[in-house]
C-alpha cells in the first residue's frame, strides 16, 4: 500500500507499507515481492520524503561494516536468507 500526504507548501511524504514472504515462501516469490517493492519506491517523486514501513520477515544481524550506511551498530542475532534479501534492496 502506498499513501501521498502533503506535508506544506509543495513538501510531501510518501509512505509505503509492506508485507513480505515469510522464509517458508519459495525463493522465486520473495525475489518478486523485493521486485515489486523496488518498483513502487522507484516512482516515488525524488523531492519526497520517504518512509518504508512493515514487516519484512527478516533477520539483518548485526554486521555494521559490511552493511556501512545500511544498518547501524545496535543490531542483534545473525543475517538470515530474508535479510540478505532486504539488506540487498536497501
Amino acid at each position: 500500500m502506498t499513501m501521498r500526504i502533503r506535508l506544506s507548501g509543495k513538501n510531501y511524504a510518501t509512505i509505503v507499507s509492506a508485507y513480505a514472504p515469510t522464509m517458508t515462501y519459495p525463493d522465486e516469490e520473495k525475489e518478486n515481492f523485493y521486485e515489486s517493492l523496488k518498483t513502487t519506491i522507484g516512482r516515488v517523486p525524488r523531492s519526497d520524503k520517504l518512509i518504508v514501513l512493515g514487516d519484512f520477515n527478516a533477520r539483518v544481524g548485526r554486521d555494521h561494516e559490511t552493511w556501512e550506511r545500511v544498518i547501524g551498530h545496535h543490531g542483534m542475532g545473525n543475517e538470515n536468507a530474508n535479510g540478505s534479501l532486504l539488506l540487498n534492496m536497501c
